[in-house]
């Protein structure tokens, strides 16, 4: 419906813009009028061009969110089979955002189960939690908050909001997201859960299942050209 109202605006804007062009090249308006015309009409056009564009783009990356998510939600099924214990598990692919030095990770893709988590718009600079110290080294980290000792230590370096926001998060393993061509680390994907009783998640399956989704998430977006 979007696209229809924008297509018949546009047009209807190009179809002005003639008609003023015509009448001025016939004198029936002022001179003054046509270049103005004109360049309303070059202005339709690009608009329109533009809006091809987009659209082109937004499919692409709502069928890649599509896709992503599914995966996400298989690593969730196939995670819970492995611990055979009714606990929550969420799963969410960080990246990268902003420029140079105020570059952050936020999250892109993330299960199904998480649509209306209070964590969803969280950013954490390099070093900061589990994701962001998996983003800083390239390395597999894991996080059983569940241990007082470790909760809320400067290992983190959480901010008080962040800590708020994250309190009922017990469990947590994030592995990096590799450029499939160079290796660099582009993106962060991690597992949680509010349950103390995850701890299967530090099981070599887990890991082995964790890395094989990394894999094929980091190379459709790679073929799709998100990285």
């Amino acid at each position: 419906m979007r696209s229809i109202a924008v297509d018949v605006i546009v047009f209807l804007i190009g179809i002005f813009a003639g008609v003023v062009a015509i009448l001025s090249s016939q004198g029936y308006l002022s001179p003054v009028a046509q270049p103005y015309a004109l360049a309303t009409l070059i202005l339709a056009v690009l608009v329109e061009g533009g809006w091809r564009i987009y659209q082109l783009f937004d499919k692409r990356n709502r069928e890649s969110r599509k896709d992503v998510v599914l995966a996400l939600n298989e690593l969730i099924k196939e995670l819970k089979r492995l611990g055979n214990i009714p606990v929550r598990l969420r799963a969410n692919v960080m990246m990268p955002r902003g420029l140079l030095c105020y570059r952050h990770l936020r999250i892109r893709y993330y299960s199904s189960n998480m649509v209306n988590a209070p964590d969803l718009n969280i950013r954490l600079q390099k070093w900061m939690g589990c994701a962001g110290q998996v983003w800083g080294s390239g390395k597999t980290l894991g996080a059983n908050l569940a241990v007082k000792s470790e909760f809320g230590t400067p290992t983190w370096a959480l901010t008080p909001e962040i800590e708020e926001i994250t309190s009922d998060l017990k469990i947590i393993l994030c592995v990096p997201l590799r450029h499939p061509t160079n290796g660099n680390t582009v993106g962060v994907l991690g597992v949680d859960s509010n349950s103390p009783e995850a701890t299967f998640l530090f099981t070599d399956k887990a890991l082995e299942d964790l890395r094989g989704v990394a894999d094929i998430i980091a190379l459709h977006l790679h073929i799709h050209r998100f990285i």
